[in-house]
């Protein structure tokens, strides 16, 4: 049970966002009719988006006295109307967990399942699976219990209860110094060495005297009547994690000439602050994308490879259908380094991009006009897929991404997600003006990604090998 502070924690945060959530509801109401999969957490982490801005927003004019709306310009008219723009928009959405923060030192979150009880060869508080690590005890919710330590050894005599009953009769085996004592179903142990054993198998009382005192651990293995004591059943408990983070800047300066500005918006009725202030706005996206993506390649824990060039008298559209067979096997990787997941995002390259969007099963997304990395589609509805022409052209990424924001093997935290400053106008009548991200990240598990290299190989197909400076053969590695 939480205690006094942690329920008044969470009170406080439930209020917290219950009250964001309606301060900010007009923007969060338009993101969600352009898309309508835009999920509670994301909507949560626009308030925090939204509310942080505007205290940065009031802190900035609280410093500048003199400095009006009119004066900050298009940012302040457009500032909400550009995060509830652009955040949806964000592919690091599609792939990692976000989690906005509402102050620049903060906590992300992740769960971890763990084990609540002693039970054989499991101990209390030991971790069932969680985004470092992952067990496997098949027996911790069976009737049978292995590996049970009785002693650490040196003592010929042996008193103790077993930790779970009752016990059921000629299912008792002790092990020491590699020799086995059984019961008979009566309540006698017995094996050469055992000068004398019993077991009670309701109290789960065992008795034992060695003939020479074990030198290792002794060790019971048995079942027990789960049916007579429905109480005694094993506990399994969720934990949810935290990490602290610190948001770092990014920064970014703009210049313009105020002569052709004023010309270019009195020919064309175009304010060069909005053209610049959309412009910078679309530079920090693509960064931040790159910068996560990228992350996701260099850090990725396992490795794979696909072999670009057809077998001979193999079509190319047949070969390339091996690509799905490829993808499918990278993300069972994830599948068997985790032991429960598997992967569900593809991010690619130009040559991988091409081959998937040439497969029957691939489903395009409308993304006629996007620019840098954006979803382009889904493979058979199961695989979602980023195309990232700023990945190398024969990279390509498998990631799982998890069903909620704590099922996470990367965090993306986002302080303050888009700032300007005034313009600033000098003799030499040059426009000037600041832009500015803020957040944190942190990669909690790096089997969650699944690095990829297409590879080229003419021999295979009975090219000839050409390779001069003119006709290089692509022969790109993992990096």
């Amino acid at each position: 049970m939480p205690n006094l502070n942690e329920a008044l924690k969470q009170k406080y945060e439930t209020e917290y966002q219950k009250a964001l959530l309606e301060k900010w509801d007009s923007h969060i109401s338009a993101v969600k009719k352009v898309y309508p999969g835009f999920s509670n957490i994301s909507a949560i982490n626009l308030a925090i988006w939204c509310e942080n801005t505007d205290a940065e927003i009031k802190k900035y004019q609280r410093l500048h006295e003199g400095t009006q709306a009119a004066d900050v310009g298009p940012y302040i008219r457009h500032a909400f109307e550009l995060i509830s723009g652009t955040m949806p928009n964000i592919v690091a959405e599609e792939v990692v967990s976000v989690q906005a923060l509402n102050q620049k030192i903060g906590q992300i979150f992740w769960l971890k399942y763990v084990y609540g009880s002693n039970k054989g060869d499991v101990k209390k508080g030991d971790t069932a699976f969680g985004p470092y690590e992952i067990n496997s005890h098949p027996d911790y919710t069976s009737e049978h219990v292995p590996q049970e330590i009785l002693s650490a050894g040196g003592e010929a005599s042996v008193s103790v209860n077993l930790q779970w009953g009752p016990v059921i009769a000629g299912t008792v085996t002790i092990t020491a110094d590699g020799a086995e004592f059984k019961d008979d179903g009566e309540g006698h142990i017995t094996g050469t060495g055992l000068t004398a054993g019993t077991i009670d198998y309701t109290t789960g009382a065992v008795a034992l005297t060695f003939a020479a005192a074990p030198s290792g651990e002794v060790e019971a293995e048995y079942d027990y009547n789960l049916e007579y004591a429905p109480t005694k059943a094993p506990e399994f408990n969720m934990e949810i994690k935290e990490k602290v983070v610190i948001a770092k800047p990014r920064r970014l300066r703009t210049n313009y000439a105020f002569a052709a500005a004023y010309d270019v918006e009195r020919q064309f009725g175009i304010n060069m602050d909005d053209e610049l202030l959309e412009a910078s706005v679309t530079e920090i996206k693509h960064e931040i994308d790159q910068e996560i993506l990228g992350d996701l390649k260099r850090m990725a824990g396992l490795t794979h490879t696909w072999d670009m060039t057809p077998r001979n008298a193999i079509s190319l559209d047949e070969h390339n259908k091996s690509f799905l067979f490829a993808l499918n096997e990278a993300a069972n990787l994830i599948r068997k380094a985790t032991k429960r997941v598997k992967g569900n995002v593809v991010i690619l390259g130009i040559n991988g991009l091409n081959v998937v969007e040439s497969l029957p099963g691939f489903v395009p997304s409308n993304a006629e006009d996007k620019v840098g990395a954006y979803v382009a589609g889904t493979i058979k509805g199961q695989m979602k897929v980023i195309a990232n022409p700023f990945y190398g052209d024969d990279d390509y990424v498998v990631a799982y991404k998890g069903k909620n924001f704590l099922d996470a093997g990367y965090v993306y935290a986002p302080y303050l997600p888009i700032f300007a400053t005034t313009v600033i106008m000098l003799d030499d009548f040059v426009g000037r003006r600041g832009y500015a991200t803020s957040y944190a990240k942190a990669m909690l598990n790096n089997t969650y990604y699944v690095r990829g290299t297409i590879t080229h190989n003419p021999a295979k197909a009975g090219i000839e090998i050409v390779n001069d400076e003119e006709h290089p053969v692509p022969t790109k590695a993992i990096q």
